[in-house]
This record gives structure tokens, sequence and C-alpha cells, in this order.
């Protein structure tokens, strides 16, 4: 204690470690061969040397708790320095309160958890230079090292179950305390580029997703194009083959006098065969003879082929898109027309449900406001039909222009 008052503000932070690991080997040896001391403070270290490099000697056992009598008689090593009475010995309050474990104070007996306690104390002393200050709030403001503010805490714990087991515990991370430092600051490096790692990484996540997305669309825009394209020319054949070809007498053997709805009918029963395994021209086509039975008043076979559409688009698992919405309008037509108004007023309402204003097209606009206008006209409503036809007309010529 006199030492360092005259010494230690000259020693530098590794220097005043390399004084206190001293002082720990020395417990440490102890240690080894049963004996507690009990009394560790400033007061029982003595100190020798050049003040820069000094040498310490432990002493002071007067207050030692032998763990292992056997093990010092075996080393030729004798009681006759311990110079308390035995019931002293016993005495687990025994020795400086500044410095005594917790655990002690409340009776529990003493362990080498006590010994690291009291070492924790002198280790903060030395390194606050504040020799004889207890450990009161607000230490860790005057130890500036992080990592040594976490040895503190480890050794001075007041619950000696979390304290740290062994003096060797110690000693070894103040030993290693250039490493470890380095390692934290490689660690707080990394933290530091931590959130520009996670910005790149999410705005790379977000760019391939853009990619993905786009070219999704992409693939699926020409899917649908030559959908539409291969839609287009199979019902240009079926229409040129199946139903204008039906009206030549040359063909039909009937003379000149083919009706439409004969051509019709005929061209109705040759769909299955033409486009087997093109469910989608299958449905389309369904959709356009449905139509054109309407346009002839041929109720039940226009209901039968919007049916048959509706049945292929369900089969597909396509019962919200916009081939299947146009199925439904022509179904709600036909319906109206047939002054089914139930029905017609049923799918009419799914229809407005599952289009949202905002993202609907042109064409999903005039089919709803279509099948409205047909539906009131039917009714004689037509004051209540007029609003809907202006609306169809005006998105129907954006959407058909």
């Amino acid at each position: 204690a006199h030492w360092a008052e005259q010494h230690l503000g000259g020693l530098d932070l590794p220097r005043r470690l390399e004084l206190f690991l001293q002082i720990a080997d020395a417990v440490a040896a102890a240690h080894s061969v049963g004996v507690l001391h009990k009394d560790l403070k400033a007061a029982n270290v003595l100190v020798s040397g050049d003040p820069t490099q000094p040498h310490v000697r432990l002493t002071d056992f007067g207050s030692g708790h032998l763990l292992e009598p056997d093990l010092l008689a075996q080393l030729g090593i004798t009681r006759l320095g311990m110079t308390v009475e035995e019931r002293a010995l016993m005495d687990s309050s025994s020795g400086t309160p500044m410095y005594l474990a917790p655990e002690l104070l409340s009776g529990q007996a003493p362990t080498v958890r006590s010994d690291v306690f009291a070492l924790g104390i002198l280790l903060y002393q030395l390194l606050s230079g504040r020799m004889g200050q207890p450990m009161v709030s607000g230490w860790d403001h005057e130890i500036d090292d992080p990592l040594l503010r976490e040895d503190l805490k480890a050794a001075c714990i007041g619950n000696p179950a979390q304290r740290l087991s062994s003096v060797n515990e110690l000693t070894t991370r103040l030993r290693t305390l250039d490493a470890r430092t380095q390692e934290a600051q490689r660690a707080e490096a990394l933290r530091a580029r931590r959130p520009y790692l996670i910005g790149l990484i999410t705005a790379l996540t977000v760019g391939v997703c853009i990619a993905a997305w786009l070219t999704r669309s992409a693939i699926q825009s020409r899917q649908r194009a030559e959908l539409a394209v291969a839609e287009a020319k199979a019902v240009n054949d079926f229409l040129s083959q199946d139903l204008i070809n039906a009206t030549n007498p040359a063909v039909m053997a009937r003379g000149s006098s083919v009706l439409l709805k004969d051509a019709l009918l005929s061209a109705q029963s040759r769909i299955l065969a033409r486009f087997s395994g093109q469910p989608t021209i299958q449905a389309s086509v369904h959709k356009s003879l449905a139509e054109l039975f309407s346009a002839i008043d041929l109720w039940p076979e226009a209901e039968a082929e919007a049916n048959a559409a509706l049945g292929i688009y369900r089969s597909l698992g396509r019962v919200d898109g916009p081939e299947w919405q146009s199925v439904q309008g022509t179904l709600a037509i036909l319906l109206a027309r047939k002054t089914d108004f139930k029905r017609s007023d049923d799918i009419i309402e799914s229809l407005a449900k599952s289009l949202d204003d905002r993202s609907a097209s042109d064409q999903q606009r005039f089919l709803l406001s279509y099948a409205r206008a047909v539906n009131a006209f039917n009714k004689g409503a037509y004051a209540d039909a007029v609003p809907h036809y202006s609306v169809a007309i005006e998105t129907l010529a954006r959407a058909q222009p």
C-alpha cells in the first residue's frame, strides 16, 4: 500500500497487470496446496526491486483456511505459521471487510471463489489507482477498457455461483487481453459494417426478386400472347372450316337453304374432337358459341355452351381470371334475356366483388357495365340501364378501339 502511493502512478496498464498477475499467481499457488488466504489486501503484499519492474511476495496467512491439511504435511509444511487459534481459523468473517465476499459476511464457509472476489477488488484498486477504495456504485466509470470491466464484474459478482470459479480463470483472461481486444475490435468492425452489408444484401435480394418478377412477367406475357395467337387461329379455322363451310351445298348436300341454327348445331358437335388436348382453346370456342346461340335466341344451347366453358376453366383452377369473368358476364347477359334475374343478379354481384376498381382493365369494366345494362334493360328499368350503357360504350372504345 505504501509502495503504491509512491510508484503506482508511474506504471502503465500493462505493467500494472503484470504486478497483479504476480499476486494472483501466488494466490493460485496457495490454492494448489489446499490453502485459502482469506485476507487478501494491499497491506499483505510486499513489493521490492526496481519500481518499474517490481517483485511481489504474498504474506500474512494468519487468517488462512486449510482446505487439505494432509497435503501440506506431505509437502513438509507445518502449521506453525498459522498464528491464529483454531476457532479464528474457522471464522468465515475474519479478514478485512473491504475485501470480504458477500457470502462470508452472511456466515458461509470460505471457498476459492471468496479469494477470487478479494483479488477482483485488489485488481480494481490497481487499475484505478485508488488503493484502499472499495468498489462502490459507479466504479466502472474509472475503468476505460470494456474487457477489463467484464473481468472485474466476473470476479466480483455477488452470487458466488456466478463468479469465476478459480484464480486461473481470471489470470487467463488477463494474459489474453490483447488477443481478446483484437477479436473485440474485429467483431465491432463487423457490427459496424453489418448495416451496410444488410443493406447491400437487401438491395441485391430486391434486385434479384425484381429481375425474377420481370422475367416471369415477360414469360407470362409471351405465353399469353402465344396462347392468344393460337386461340385466334383455332377459332378462325373452326369458323371457316366447321361453321361457314357448313353452309356450302356441296358439303352439306342440303341445297342452299342451310340455316345459321343448323350450322351452329353442326359445328357444336365437332368441338370436342377438334380441340381435344387444348382445353383453353376449347373453352374459348364454347364461349363464342354461347354468344352466337344467344344472338339467335337458342337459350338452352347458349347456356349449355357457357357452362361448358366455365367447367373447363374450373377444372384448370382458373376461376378468377379474365377468361372466367368474361364467360360469367356472357352467362349473366344470357340469363337476363331469359328473365332469370335472380341468377343474373347473383353473377353480376359476384363479378363486381371480384373486380378491383383500381386494377380492373377497360375490358373488365366494359364486361361488368354491359352485363348491368342488359340486366336493367330486360327488367324494364331503362333509366337505370342508360348510365351503364354509357360506361360500357366509353370503356369498350378504349378496350377495343
